[in-house]
């Protein structure tokens, strides 16, 4: 540490009044950006849910064709609950929603009260822990649904994979889930990175 500097840790990770290497600028610039992130975290967290909880089938019908009676092309009524792979994508995006929205409300808590919430010797570890948790179930979800469901088999809707068998509606919201958890992986990480450089110890 250079003269003059502390080695003091704040005293919560939520103090979004640490000070930062750089001056007010780099500090205000790195603390709009991590609340931005909590807010697109609770934004693509709910777009997640949604998107998958309105893929029911319902709309699933056949379509008549010229080769006569027993030939219509008849479209599967897949729900999201017919694939572990999205079920589990609705769970983690719920799991995601809970832990933005708590966090958005500790920080905005601790600005307009101008004080600590949420204090604690452990809490820097336990909110890194559960942001790498999120970051990596999403990771998982993305993964997991994207090779499910973009797959196809020989014997299985004539070799189409599960996104091609969907009605067009369904497919986009599905297509909209997986986007949205590679999205939210990436902004987990992201939440680190800058917990991270905002309130760990300076070298």
């Amino acid at each position: 540490l250079t003269e003059g500097s502390s080695s003091k840790m704040p005293a919560s990770p939520l103090d979004v009044e640490a000070q930062v290497d750089g001056g007010n600028g780099n500090r205000w610039f790195l603390e709009t950006s991590y609340l931005a992130c909590r807010v697109l975290e609770l934004a693509f967290a709910l777009w997640c849910f949604i998107a998958i909880v309105s893929i029911t089938g319902a709309d699933a019908k056949c379509n008549p064709t010229t080769a006569g009676p027993g030939s219509d092309i008849c479209i599967p009524p897949y729900s999201f609950e017919n694939f572990p792979s999205t079920v589990f994508m609705c769970v983690v995006s719920v799991i995601s929603s809970i832990w933005g929205l708590f966090m958005f409300f500790a920080i905005v808590a601790s600005k307009c009260a101008d004080t600590e919430c949420f204090t604690g010797e452990c809490t820097e570890l336990i909110q890194n822990f559960l942001d790498a948790l999120c970051c990596g179930l999403n990771c998982g979800a993305f993964l997991w649904a994207a090779t499910s469901l973009t797959s196809s088999q020989p014997d299985v809707n004539q070799g189409d994979s599960i996104l091609d068998s969907m009605q067009p509606k369904d497919a986009q919201y599905m297509q909209m889930g997986i986007a949205t958890s590679f999205l939210l992986f990436v902004l987990f990480a992201g939440s680190i990175g800058l917990n991270l450089k905002l309130y760990t110890k300076a070298q």
